[in-house]
């Protein structure tokens, strides 16, 4: 995750318009690699989203149960100042079945433990991608 030079500069990035600011007035923007970078601590979207000790734990729980969150890239010189997040959407038609709504009961639970309030349509996924359930916070802030 380190890198010589940034990779956040100004030519490979598209701000979002409707995001919220962050860090005395910095925005979240879009990197022309599919990333989007955070100018704030990625470390609790890295904790629950990337390949962290704790996801491990989450993952090697019994009957799948947090499996339907996603597992996502990181772009990052230091986890708890700014970094960039993969883009993960979802957008098959999809049904819910009784794992499915057992799976977002858990994962409600979990972020719920966490403290995890901002929970709007542009910081949550939910459906499927591949044929795969998702169900999580993309947005994760402490």
């Amino acid at each position: 995750m380190q890198f010589s030079q940034s990779p956040f500069s100004d030519t490979n990035r598209t701000p979002f318009k409707t995001a919220d600011s962050h860090n005395f007035g910095r925005f979240v923007y879009q990197l022309n690699d599919n990333y989007i970078f955070k100018p704030r601590s990625i470390f609790w979207e890295w904790l629950l989203l990337g390949v962290s000790p704790f996801r491990e734990l989450l993952d090697s729980q019994p009957d799948g149960l947090f499996s339907c969150l996603p597992k996502l890239n990181f772009k990052t010189n230091n986890l708890y100042q700014d970094g960039a997040v993969e883009i993960f959407a979802c957008n098959e038609a999809f049904r819910l079945s009784i794992g499915d709504i057992t799976q977002m009961g858990a994962i409600l639970a979990l972020f719920s433990f966490f403290g995890v309030t901002d929970l709007h349509r542009d910081n949550i996924v939910l459906g499927k991608k591949d044929g795969k359930f998702f169900c999580g916070a993309l947005d994760i802030e402490s």
